[in-house]
């Protein structure tokens, strides 16, 4: 009988400790106007802005990505007027575009969308790849350091 009742209050100590969880936080990302959202594991919102670009441009990529820390994101945007796609990567905590590259103008239709984009574990290089006009494959590495 001992047994059972250490083994239950044992239980009834650990159990609330196994189910708590680390805090955790994530971006949300609307395409439409290039806006983000920081919300944590109870849905508030913790941070909102709109992702800076520095040419006129008519639409964002479908895709962000964002580095491990959560600090730097990378992403791409599609002026029809100058036929014209720019890769960017933007830095949260100071709140400035730290890379910006303009692959030549071979890329495929009319789309912002860049694929294949990953930052390396420190957040210190980004490397993504597009699709040229003669169905090559073009890939980058920026170092952001």
């Amino acid at each position: 009988m001992k047994k059972v009742l250490l083994v239950v209050v044992f239980l009834l100590l650990v159990a609330p400790m196994a189910q708590a969880q680390a805090p955790w936080t994530a971006w949300l990302y609307d395409s439409e106007n290039g806006e983000i959202w920081q919300v944590d594991q109870t849905g508030a919102v913790l941070n909102n802005r709109i992702l800076p670009t520095v040419m006129a441009h008519d639409r964002y990529s479908d895709r962000l990505t964002v580095s491990d820390d959560g600090q730097r994101m990378a992403y791409s945007v599609y002026s029809s007027s100058m036929n014209t796609t720019q890769f960017l990567v933007y830095d949260v905590a100071s709140d400035s575009m730290i890379a910006t590259y303009t692959p030549p103008a071979l890329l495929i239709g009319d789309s912002p969308s860049i694929t294949g984009v990953a930052f390396n574990r420190l957040g210190t290089a980004v490397a993504y790849g597009y699709l040229l006009e003669s169905i090559e494959w073009q890939i980058v590495v920026l170092d952001i350091t």
